[in-house]
């Protein structure tokens, strides 16, 4: 899943605690928990995972006292610019790498070369 540089956050203060934005997150980032606030009793207080978030901002769109707000994440995601790239990175995380460099990654021929000595080099 591809996410973005932003992280979805929630304002305390401006949420009226309506729920809009719970349920206008694609991926269910946003979960509402019990607050004893008179405001937040009806649906509770939004609460983000920051691991589910993509950062796509739907919520912040739909969120109409503009309480919801997107902030750059603590740590940078990178994208991968050419399919090229998409493809080695892919399969260097799942140790694939192998299958798209041999047709039969398990074959013996394709065992690395053992290093040459100097002697049989002269």
């Amino acid at each position: 899943m591809v996410t973005s540089n932003y992280i979805a956050d929630s304002d305390r203060e401006q949420c009226t605690g309506c729920g809009i934005c719970s349920r206008a997150c694609p991926v269910q980032a946003i979960s509402r928990v019990p607050d004893p606030e008179p405001r937040f009793r009806k649906f509770g207080r939004p609460a983000i995972d920051e691991t589910l978030c993509i950062g796509c901002g739907v919520c912040t769109l739909r969120c109409k006292p503009q309480a919801m707000k997107l902030h750059k994440r603590k740590q940078r995601v990178l994208h991968p610019e050419t399919t090229f790239e998409r493809i080695i990175l892919q399969c260097l995380e799942r140790g694939t790498l192998q299958n798209q460099l041999f047709d039969n990654p398990a074959n013996l021929t394709h065992a690395s070369p053992a290093p040459a000595s100097a002697a049989s080099c002269a």
